[in-house]
């Protein structure tokens, strides 16, 4: 694997020596994009089936390329692929050949994504044997394009909206923050709970229309689960959905860190996943998480963050911690610049025991 990830990318995977019973990889290259590249080739790369398809979305932001999640549950597996607005980075470029892929789900409007790089992608899907097959998800803005995802991943049909507790549900997060998206993206990616954004103090008008009409077997979503604090969501979105006959709760913690461990909390607890991997990357500064959904929600391992690039963060160490002797690897995200090598020692430290 880590040869394969070496032809592509200056910076691959790097396995760091770890205490007993804990091993450590770090998946990164130059920059998002090879990052993006790297984590897409050290997920499906060693698979015996082409993967085929992917998400694409643009690298500057996290808000398309959270909801493309939505998709994998019912195209299926499949990395989400970070570009620019107007070119597609050779890395990209050369992982598409690679895994390979030939049919494309563009999250986000042509001012987002451009059509020189739907060419692109087009050329690159044809060299891959196939018309090179796209489609694009867009709207008038963030909140729009998310909905317009989620109305096509849950159609009522072929796939429906995941249960919690018994209740059809939705996740919401704010359109502006992004570490709240990128933690519970992996569990819309692996537990098909649609993912939905919000403005933070009024509950966007195409996401209220989308939790009314996101079906699944003749049941309307039932509930709503809130990632963030209030500062993130504020309550009068909490009263708004109520107001539409939803059922509502919060998982947050104090900052996103927390919540970040609170969603991992919720994944272990409710829906079955294993701590025995966790997936770090870089909490002040998520270019790095971005592209990180497929590769958690494949493994089932909850995605954390770090303080900064030089401290790991209370909570995170807690939730190490916590699960000492149970964790068995850890993933980071990003190259020394983003995660330090000396966050790395105190994160494998405290999951070691």
């Amino acid at each position: 694997m880590l040869a394969a990830v070496i032809g592509l990318v200056a910076l691959p995977a790097v396995s760091v020596a770890a205490p007993a019973d804990v091993t450590v990889q770090r998946i990164f290259g130059a920059d998002r994009y090879e990052t993006s590249a790297a984590i897409a080739q050290v997920t499906f790369g060693t698979s015996t089936t082409p993967v085929g398809h992917a998400v694409i979305a643009n690298g500057r932001d996290f808000a398309d390329a959270a909801v493309g999640a939505n998709l994998f549950g019912v195209f299926g597996a499949g990395p989400v692929l970070l570009t620019r607005a107007h070119d597609v980075p050779q890395p990209i470029a050369d992982v598409i050949r690679q895994l390979p892929v030939h049919r494309f789900f563009i999250v986000g409007a042509t001012d987002v994504v451009d059509l020189t790089v739907e060419s692109r992608l087009q050329t690159l899907g044809e060299a891959n044997g196939t018309a090179g097959d796209i489609s694009r998800f867009s709207g008038s803005d963030r909140y729009a394009t998310g909905a317009a995802v989620a109305r096509t991943a849950f159609d009522g049909e072929a796939n429906w909206p995941g249960l919690v507790d018994g209740l059809r549900t939705a996740f919401l997060v704010s359109g502006v923050g992004g570490a709240d998206a990128l933690a519970a993206a992996p569990l819309t990616y692996a537990a098909t709970i649609p993912l939905l954004l919000t403005q933070p103090d009024v509950l966007s008008v195409p996401t209220g229309n989308a939790l009314l009409t996101i079906t699944g077997g003749n049941r309307a979503i039932q509930q709503v689960i809130v990632i963030g604090g209030p500062g993130a969501v504020s309550p009068a979105v909490l009263t708004q959905i109520k107001a539409l006959g939803l059922s509502v709760r919060r998982i947050a913690g104090i900052n996103r860190q927390a919540t970040a461990v609170a969603v991992a909390n919720f994944a272990v607890l409710t829906l079955g996943w294993n701590p025995a991997h966790i997936n770090l990357a870089r909490g002040d500064d998520y270019a790095d998480a971005i592209s990180a959904a497929p590769h958690a929600g494949e493994e089932l391992g909850p995605l954390l963050f770090t303080l900064s690039p030089d401290k790991l963060g209370t909570a995170t160490a807690d939730f190490l911690r916590a699960h000492a002797g149970v964790t068995k690897s850890i993933d980071v995200f990003g190259g020394p610049g983003a995660v330090s090598e000396a966050v790395v020692a105190e994160a494998r430290i405290a999951a070691g025991g």
